[in-house]
């Protein structure tokens, strides 16, 4: 009889451990559901406020156009707006002229038109100043063009990147996007930094707009540009943005130094949306791509980046 009571006994208490595990699998799963289900939530909200904030954005280039024919930093699209929405969540947005950079898919166009090769010799100029090679060029051509002969000596093409670990492909295209530079032959991680703030992506032939370039790229203009010279220029359009691309050219500074006029405008199609919304502890970053045409905006591109 003593023993069949100690096998009941033991019985119950397998029996109430086995609950009691259970009932603590069952409670850790429902707050991982539950965290789960909150991080989604927070992240579609969060989603939700930076399309609105793009909405804002492509509103504003709009208004710009009926406004006025030129694009400038002084507008109200490039400046910068942090929006408190209520306690604890925030949306903050800054619109950037992608013209106002080198957009790295006019090399493709490369050949013996004059304005090819000055879109060349600029970006020849933004790289010696960055302290880069001009040898990543050929590699880069080969990247953009439409055919599979690598340039002598410094190109690269299939037979190159399928030796690799992992192997790819060379695009044979423009790139969409200014990341795929960075698995160009020669592009290392401190060089793309180097050069990600100057350059762009765009999927036509651009100028490059002088009332939003900074000094860097001004200065790739001409080899007789300085640093200096182009800060005055920066000056020169903060007094007064240039409502022609000849009254940059007939600045006094720039006199003797020709600069192709096909290089340049004074006006833009090409903007991104830089975003960021925070909502208690989490703030996500976002980057929209848009087109600026006579009544509309199109979105090229939507991304999360990391800050």
């Amino acid at each position: 009889m003593n023993r069949q009571r100690g096998v009941a006994l033991l019985t119950v208490m397998m029996v109430l451990a086995t609950a009691v595990a259970l009932a603590s699998l069952m409670e850790s799963e429902n707050v991982t559901a539950m965290r789960r289900s909150e991080a989604w939530l927070i992240a579609e909200t969060q989603l939700l406020y930076a399309r609105s904030a793009e909405n804002w954005g492509s509103a504003l280039l709009l208004a710009d156009l009926l406004d006025n024919n030129n694009d400038h930093l002084g507008e109200p699209w490039a400046i910068k707006t942090t929006s408190p929405i209520t306690p604890g969540i925030g949306v903050e947005g800054k619109m950037q002229d992608l013209q106002g950079r080198f957009n790295i898919n006019n090399l493709q166009a490369i050949s013996p038109k004059a304005e090819d090769t000055a879109y060349a010799e600029v970006f020849t100029r933004l790289l010696e100043e960055l302290e880069l090679p001009a040898t990543l060029i050929p590699a880069i051509l080969d990247w953009l063009d439409h055919d599979s002969e690598a340039r002598i000596p410094f190109g690269a093409e299939d037979d190159y990147y399928l030796s690799l670990d992992p192997p790819y492909r060379s695009a044979n295209r423009l790139m969409t996007h200014i990341s795929e530079l960075r698995l160009v032959a020669g592009v290392d991680s401190g060089t793309f930094d180097k050069i990600r703030p100057y350059i762009s992506a765009l999927p036509t032939t651009t100028p490059i707009n002088v009332n939003t370039a900074p000094a860097l790229i001004l200065q790739s203009l001409h080899k007789e540009i300085t640093l200096e010279l182009a800060e005055q220029l920066i000056t020169s359009r903060q007094n007064e943005p240039f409502a022609k691309v000849e009254d940059f050219l007939r600045l006094d500074p720039l006199a003797g130094i020709s600069i192709p006029k096909v290089l340049l405008s004074v006006d833009s199609r090409y903007f991104l949306l830089d975003a960021r919304v925070r909502i208690g502890d989490r703030t996500q970053h976002y980057h929209s791509h848009l087109a600026r045409f006579s009544d509309r905006i199109e979105r090229l591109m939507w991304s999360q980046v990391p800050d």
